[in-house]
């Protein structure tokens, strides 16, 4: 009998902590499932924010390089259609990427939207194809040889012809044009000009300043109202606008070194890093 009692016994202690494990088992999955839920809700209403903070950011009226409306954003959505989520983003601030899943017609549909704000005219890029902008007509204030940034590619071939060598990026999407004739540069990013390089003992100047690789860093320096002009570093002229200009150290002689002359290339711009 007392054995039998002790076998009982212990059987009953064996419930009660598999019953107490039970329950703890059962709390712990609550407090989980009620942790998941706050996540979740705190995720749907963080993308919630992105969504409409970066409709805001890309608001307005786009434009394509014939000044035709092609797309219209506001914080609601895309050409009146609803956008339902932003993902497989990259970049920040004022240059990025992202795919934009729409409601269009009760389908879904995804647009590949790349965007740069950061200069006085703002672009698009839809679906790795069509750069569009925000206005009508490209907003600068340098440029050289009548080429500013922003110019298509077939506007620059209108004006200066078939280039004599072409530099083709491939996978960065960039295309250098060379008019060695001339001794300068002319850089595409998507078929828009982001970049024109000046070459020392070429003929293109910059258009407003009208300065060249012969002009030192000091008269840079007072033209474009900049102090410590520095070689190699960006100098920003102009909204989304910017200079760099590299000497040729080579064969930089002691009055060139004091001068601040002998400057190499110059170039102007998007990119301010």
């Amino acid at each position: 009998m007392y054995l039998r009692d002790e076998i009982v016994g212990s059987i009953k202690n064996m419930e009660n902590v598999y019953d107490e494990g039970i329950k703890s088992i059962k709390l712990l999955f609550m407090v989980l499932m009620a942790i998941s839920v706050v996540l979740i809700s705190t995720a749907v209403e963080a993308s919630n924010i992105n969504i409409s903070g970066l409709l805001n950011k890309l608001s307005g009226t786009w434009y394509d390089n014939t000044g035709k409306a092609v797309l219209y954003i506001d914080q609601n959505g895309i050409n009146g259609f609803a956008v339902k989520s932003i993902t497989d983003l990259a970049g920040g601030g004022g240059h990025g990427i992202g795919t934009f899943r729409i409601l269009e017609n009760g389908n879904y549909k995804d647009l590949r939207i790349e965007w740069n704000t950061t200069g006085q005219t703002k672009y698009l890029i839809l679906n790795h194809g069509v750069t569009l902008q925000n206005t009508p007509n490209v907003q600068h204030f340098e440029s050289i040889g009548g080429i500013y940034l922003g110019m298509t590619d077939k506007e620059v071939l209108k004006a200066y012809g078939t280039p004599n060598s072409i530099e083709d990026g491939k996978l960065s999407k960039r295309i250098t044009w060379s008019y060695t004739n001339d001794g300068w540069k002319i850089s595409f990013y998507n078929g828009r000009v982001d970049q024109i390089t000046i070459l020392k003992n070429g003929s293109r100047r910059l258009d407003i300043s009208g300065y060249n690789c012969d002009n030192s860093l000091g008269e840079f320096a007072e033209f474009y109202n900049v102090k410590n002009i520095r070689v190699g570093a960006p100098i920003h002229i102009a909204k989304g606008e910017y200079l760099w200009i590299y000497k040729d150290v080579a064969n930089m002689d002691r009055r060139a070194a004091r001068d601040g002359i002998n400057v190499d290339h110059i170039v102007l711009t998007i990119h301010g890093n």
